[in-house]
C-alpha cells in the first residue's frame, strides 16, 4: 500500500492542489501530514478534496483545534501512531518531540518542521522528512511511503501536472 506523507503546507494551497492531484491520479488513500497545516481553512480543503483517510499531527504553526470524525480524519495533538499492513509508523511535526523509546518501536517515523527532505535509519527504524509542501527554504517536496517494498520515494511538488 502506498501512503503519502506531507509537511508545512502553511497555507500553500497551489502545491496542495498538485499534491491532491498527484494523489487522486495515483489512488493513494492515505495521507500523512506532520503538522503546521497553519489554518482551520486549509484543513477543510484537505478534507474536502481528498477522499481517503487523513492523520495530522500538530504543528506548532497550526493556530487550531481539529476535532477527528470517525471515518476520514485523525487528528493528533503531539505524536500520531498508526499500524498500516502491520508497519508500525510514528508520525510527528518536531523530531524533538519523540521520545527515543517510541523511536525504536516504530519501523518508520516521519516528521516536519525544518522542511529539509532527509533520511537515515537508525538501528532498524527508518526516520524521515518529507520536505514541506509549501516550498519554504527548500524545494517543494512530499514523499510515498510503500508498505510493500519498505522504500520512500521523495516527490519534488513542481514537477507535478496540476
Amino acid at each position: 500500500m502506498k501512503i503519502a506523507i506531507i509537511s508545512d503546507s502553511h497555507d500553500h494551497i497551489e502545491p496542495l492542489d498538485k499534491v491532491l492531484g498527484y494523489l487522486k491520479k495515483n489512488k493513494i488513500k492515505i495521507l500523512i501530514h506532520c503538522g503546521d497545516v497553519s489554518s482551520i481553512e486549509t484543513l477543510n480543503y484537505i478534507l474536502q478534496h481528498f477522499c481517503g483517510t487523513v492523520y495530522l499531527s500538530r504543528g506548532n504553526a497550526d493556530n487550531f483545534y481539529a476535532k477527528q470524525n470517525d471515518k476520514n480524519f485523525y487528528f493528533f495533538e503531539n505524536v500520531g501512531r498508526i499500524v498500516i499492513d502491520g508497519k508500525k509508523i510514528s508520525f510527528v511535526h518536531k523530531i524533538t518531540d519523540i521520545k527515543h523509546v517510541e523511536i525504536k518501536n516504530s519501523d518508520i517515523v516521519f516528521y516536519g518542521h525544518d522542511h529539509k527532505p532527509w533520511m537515515k535509519i537508525a538501528d532498524k527504524t527508518i526516520i524521515a522528512n518529507p520536505g514541506n509542501c509549501a516550498g519554504i527554504g527548500y524545494m517543494s517536496t512530499f514523499a510515498v511511503y510503500d508498505t510493500t517494498n519498505n522504500k520512500i520515494k521523495l516527490e519534488i511538488i513542481d514537477k507535478l501536472v496540476k
